[in-house]
């Protein structure tokens, strides 16, 4: 499950990292390394570039298929679920904090790439860790409900929960619609500070990710109804 659901999304940038590192400081001089650096790191801290970060960390962590699985994993015992004594949102949210966790993981990864390549700020690091971390919750929950939607209970290998489920085209699909609204909000001010473009992202996605929360606990019996 591990190889399959989350190595994907961590090992990557670590890959990419590696690769940049070496090619990088084989084929150029320190002076010219630092001006790289130098030149990059005024690109990534405008709007665009904070945008840019964000569709990288989505695109990787839609290869994060625990969410997407949270049910279907369980098979045939996801029955039991109704039966514990504590309440199906509960239930949900606990079984979305592995996805978090290693998002948070892919997404620190990342932030490390771009310091190591661009040198930005702590203060715009730490912004982008924020709204990644936000984005995270929001894209579990919504993949959560996509596996609650239509669970593959029927199963003999955990491999076949993820190499024969349809759910999971979704995280991509969410995702491309989810990148699509980061630069909507991040191309219009482009000419102005990135704190403001990250202030607006962080208000629409919580917001979003407020009513699709209170949307789970309001009608968290209706949407079990396919856990049988």
């Amino acid at each position: 499950f591990f190889v399959q659901c989350v190595l994907p999304s961590v090992l990557m940038p670590v890959v990419f990292l590696g690769i940049f590192i070496v090619s990088i400081n084989s084929n150029n001089s320190q002076e010219s390394i630092n001006e790289f650096q130098k030149v990059l790191g005024g690109f990534i801290e405008t709007p665009i570039g904070l945008a840019a970060i964000l569709a990288i960390t989505e695109f990787l962590t839609s290869m994060l298929y625990i969410a997407p699985t949270a049910i279907s994993r369980d098979g045939q015992n996801a029955i039991f679920m109704k039966y514990i004594p504590v309440p199906y949102y509960k239930q949900l949210i606990y079984k979305g904090i592995p996805n978090v966790v290693f998002g948070t993981i892919t997404s620190l990864i990342v932030l490390i790439f771009i310091y190591v390549v661009a040198k930005p700020s702590l203060v715009f690091l730490l912004t982008a860790l924020i709204l990644n971390l936000i984005l995270l919750i929001l894209q579990t929950l919504l993949m959560e409900l996509v596996d609650l939607r239509k669970p593959k209970l029927e199963w003999s290998t955990e491999y076949a929960v993820v190499k024969q489920n349809m759910n999971l085209l979704w995280p991509f699909v969410l995702n491309l619609i989810e990148i699509g609204i980061i630069f909507i909000v991040s191309i219009p001010l482009s000419f102005t500070n990135y704190l403001i473009t990250a202030v607006i992202l962080v208000v629409l996605h919580i917001i979003i990710t407020y009513f699709v929360n209170r949307y789970m606990c309001n009608n968290q019996d209706k949407l079990f109804d396919k856990v049988s």
